[in-house]
């Protein structure tokens, strides 16, 4: 019973882990690791339907301007650097409030 018992244990760890991967996979950008334009906007919509908590939301969009002409003039890894470098300014301003998220393009 103790061989079952362990099967059974290593079986549904993996598919734990399996399920954390697929859902940080689905929710969050590859390059910058910040939340993906879906797990931004159901994060809003649940905000936004909590009938028990006052609606405090702000949002802050922030744009860089002629991102495209880095990535042309750079390369990709350029622009890369870029976004990941904003965004760890923008978590080390709001590291306990927010939900950074890449919303474009």
């Amino acid at each position: 019973m103790n061989r079952l018992s362990a099967r059974m244990q290593s079986m549904y760890g993996g598919q734990i882990q399996l399920t954390e991967r697929l859902h940080a996979a689905a929710n969050t950008d590859s390059v910058t690791g910040v939340a993906n334009r879906g797990c931004f906007d159901a994060a809003v919509d649940a905000a936004l339907s909590d009938d028990e908590s006052p609606h405090n939301i702000a949002i802050v969009l922030i744009q860089i301007g002629n991102f495209g002409d880095v990535n042309a003039r750079f390369g990709r890894d350029a622009g890369d650097q870029l976004l990941v470098g904003r965004i760890s300014q923008l978590n080390a301003r709001f590291r306990r409030r927010g939900l950074p998220a890449l919303a474009g393009p």
